[in-house]
């Protein structure tokens, strides 16, 4: 369960993480 867990958890944290890299291109 801890695994899935952190792996959701990465996959909610990458598409903010290339939010911010867009805004900062910007």
């Amino acid at each position: 369960k801890a695994a899935a867990e952190a792996a959701a958890n990465e996959a909610e944290e990458a598409p903010a993480e290339a939010a911010e890299a867009e805004e900062k291109a910007e």
